[in-house]
């Protein structure tokens, strides 16, 4: 009698077991699917946190790396100057924009290496002139302070140029300039700035003609990406010494090199 009853016992434990197991096998999946959608979720974010800029915590510590030592003694306005143009650069937010801040940090350079301390000379002097050569003729011109004021990067090159390329009477109209960077330097031997001058003169290039913002309709976006990677790479320095780098060795006051 009670073993005739043992298999009807049996069936509610077994359809227990059966729901159980059911059971378990949908949270299973739920749990599966909850971890896909996480996964998902996951990956989304990383992707959005990947295209997002550096900060400029992260960005100054890749200039300090490709600048070295002389990162730690750029004025901040030259430091500003680089972070915001490789902030556009990383971003690939304009490269016209990014192209323009990487020309102002070396024009910022120059103001601060030879410009203001030229102006400064000037002032002390009886006759606030000074005899530059800075055209593709070759042609000396008597700058004012104001003129100086207005002077680009690619005049600059030109000038500290013919400090080893002038001929003639120009050679004579180079004095002032060479005595003022003997003075300036506290060296009776200039250093060779010829690759510097070069370097200043190419930086306008890829810059383009004008010192002021113009959207640049004529070229072509693979010049324009061309331009950007070439003036980075002077600036910042790859395959040859960074040019804001060179105008802080070379040019910098004798009492801050």
């Amino acid at each position: 009698m009670l073993e005739s009853c043992k298999p009807q016992a049996l069936i509610p434990l077994q359809r227990d077991l059966q729901q159980l197991s059911v059971g378990f096998a949908e949270l299973k999946d739920t749990i599966f699917a909850n971890q896909m959608r996480q996964l998902k979720y996951d990956t989304r974010i990383k992707q959005l946190l990947e295209r997002l800029p550096p900060s400029n915590i992260e960005i100054s510590h890749s200039l300090e790396k490709k600048l070295g030592a002389v990162w730690k003694e750029l004025p901040v306005e030259v430091r500003e100057c680089l972070i915001e143009a490789e902030i556009y650069y990383s971003s690939k937010l304009s490269k016209a924009f990014a192209i323009i801040c990487f020309h102002e940090a070396v024009e910022a350079s120059l103001n601060h290496c030879i410009k203001r301390p030229l102006i400064k000379s000037l002032r002390k002097r009886d006759n606030k002139q000074i005899a530059l050569c800075i055209s593709q003729e070759q042609k000396l011109q008597y700058m004012s302070i104001g003129q100086l004021e207005k002077i680009q990067v690619r005049q600059w090159g030109k000038a500290l140029e013919m400090l080893y390329t002038a001929k003639g009477s120009v050679v004579l109209g180079t004095q002032d300039l060479r005595e003022f960077l003997k003075e300036h330097l506290g060296e009776q031997r200039l250093p060779d700035l010829s690759r510097l001058a070069h370097s200043l003169q190419r930086v306008q290039d890829y810059r383009g003609g004008s010192a002021h913002f113009q959207e640049p309709t004529s070229r072509s976006y693979n010049e324009e990406k061309q331009n950007l990677e070439q003036i980075r790479n002077l600036v910042l320095g790859k395959e040859q010494d960074s040019v804001i780098a060179q105008i802080f060795q070379l040019l910098a006051p004798q009492e801050l090199r």
